[in-house]
């Protein structure tokens, strides 16, 4: 008989501006076609500022709020790895049977081999839930910091810039470094000209 797949991928794009660039949690930023493309397959659209400050009762985040981790983090927030955050697990900072909320301001993306070595109290972390920044301490009493790198990350904020804006700042910087070069060969080619000559100092006057 027929099998029918049901696929369910993600998608990022800020609301507020108009022709923001797409990102994929996988693939990184989409070029204009393949977001066209997958945009039209787009079956839910989820507000990922109301899912950041979402609270569910549950163990298990709801799927907004495992989105809005994920924009946030990227990739496992162990010190290192670059798993991708999509296919991580979702992590509570405070242990949801100790009384940790299920919200993302309690949650980080880890990989299964890196879940399982907090879960064994091999390495404690904070969460800085405004900034998404986590501070992991070690055993001997060294600490480090992992900065979150999605698109949702308050201090990054990449998603709210779209191609035309990086690409005009680019050009500008281009236009202003050719103006310089073509300002400083001018200069260069003026400084070793040779004297222009008047007519009172032609050699050769004519006959008159």
């Amino acid at each position: 008989g027929n099998v029918t797949a049901t696929v369910t991928t993600l998608l990022y794009q800020a609301s507020d501006i108009e022709h923001a660039p797409a990102l994929h949690p996988t693939h990184g930023i989409l070029t204009d076609r393949a977001a066209e493309v997958l945009a039209g397959m787009v079956t839910r659209t989820i507000d990922m500022a109301g899912a950041a400050e979402a609270v569910t009762h549950a163990y298990v985040p709801t799927f907004g709020i495992r989105c809005s981790i994920i924009g946030r983090d990227w990739v496992c927030r162990w010190p290192g790895c670059n798993r991708r955050a999509a296919r991580c697990d979702a992590d509570h900072r405070v242990n949801h049977a100790e009384g940790g909320p299920t919200t993302a301001g309690n949650m980080i993306m880890l990989c299964r081999h890196h879940r399982n070595r907090k879960t064994d109290e091999q390495i404690h972390y904070v969460l800085d839930p405004h900034t998404g920044d986590v501070y992991w301490l070690f055993k001997d009493g060294t600490w480090t910091v992992s900065e979150a790198v999605g698109p949702l990350t308050p201090k990054k904020k990449r998603w709210a810039q779209t191609y035309s804006q990086r690409r005009s700042r680019q050009y500008e910087r281009a236009a202003a470094k050719a103006a310089a070069e073509r300002f400083e060969a001018y200069q260069s080619k003026a400084a070793n000209a040779p004297p222009a000559r008047t007519s009172g100092s032609d050699p050769d006057p004519p006959p008159f």
